[in-house]
């Protein structure tokens, strides 16, 4: 048996260069991009409705305002000065006499008058 010898062929191996078709890339980039707005809409849309509902959660719709909310003077934030206007009122209240309940027999007297009455009907108490 002969045994022959292949042919000194030399061949030219290279590697083929990779070529990506931007046409496809285009392509697929225009038909994805629109999906993808519509989807990022939808899920903001589905979040704050969600952040919404959550937060209204055992809120009433609209609370009723209070005829009076407190014993606060209102024209204190209004007016200049109203509240050296109304501590100088309150000072003179305190220091005078009047009747607070004339039937009762409770009057309003001075603090320092007050003092001294409740210290004298101690002293004579033993």
């Amino acid at each position: 048996m002969t045994v022959q010898k292949a042919p000194n062929v030399e061949r030219d191996f290279r590697q083929e260069d990779e070529r990506i078709d931007r046409g496809w890339i285009v392509i697929a980039g225009a038909v994805l991009l629109p999906f993808l707005v519509v989807l990022a809409v939808a899920a903001q849309a589905f979040f704050v409705r969600a952040s919404r509902d959550e937060a209204a959660q055992g809120v009433p719709a609209r609370p009723e305002p209070a005829a009076e909310v407190s014993n606060v003077h209102s024209d204190l934030f209004e007016r200049a000065l109203a509240g050296e206007r109304l501590k100088a009122q309150q000072r003179k209240t305190l220091a005078g006499y009047a009747w607070v309940d004339r039937q009762g027999g409770v009057v309003r007297v001075p603090i320092d008058t007050a003092i001294e009455l409740v210290a004298n009907d101690a002293k004579e108490r033993p």
